[in-house]
């Protein structure tokens, strides 16, 4: 019988050296109508995640988060995102990456197909680049008004 070793020993540690990217608020909703513009129309959702660095960053997992007691579907983009067997969703250095926050059929690939019936959802990106490289941006683009709100994505380690 070997003898009982002290577990409580240090055998090594884990270095984090990625960048997480929150955005705590996103919309698929529609405009309101009215009597300018009586046909709702749906927001123009994107991101933009720029990487300042001077190698490639890839994006390794999207999640999304909705209302409790809902579940999203996920989008082809992040889908693709997710799907560790596919081909990595790259942002190359000195370049930024733009995408749609919904699925359009025919079209655009986005990152959420549904929200499960919510006006809302909020979407955690995790990204293979350190932090002080990667910023990232949402806006959204009433088309009744062209009035464009930019909001600046949550990078707890970066600077930009």
């Amino acid at each position: 019988a070997m003898p009982a070793s002290d577990s409580s020993s240090s055998i090594g540690s884990i270095k984090r050296d990625g960048t997480v990217l929150d955005v705590p608020y996103v919309t698929i909703a529609s405009t309101a109508s009215t009597e300018k513009n009586p046909v709702r129309q749906p927001y123009t959702s994107r991101m933009f995640i720029s990487n300042f660095g001077d190698s490639d960053a890839i994006i390794r997992n999207v999640a999304v988060f909705v209302d409790k007691g809902l579940v999203p579907t996920l989008g082809r983009l992040a889908s693709k995102i997710n799907d560790q067997n596919a081909e990595p969703v790259v942002i190359k250095a000195g370049t930024t990456y733009q995408m749609t926050v919904k699925d359009v059929e025919g079209g655009a690939e986005g990152l959420i197909s549904s929200t499960g019936g919510a006006p809302r959802a909020s979407v955690t990106f995790n990204i293979s680049a350190k932090s002080d490289n990667i910023s990232g941006v949402y806006q959204i683009l009433n088309p009744n008004t062209g009035e464009l709100t930019s909001i600046k994505m949550i990078n707890e380690g970066g600077k930009h």
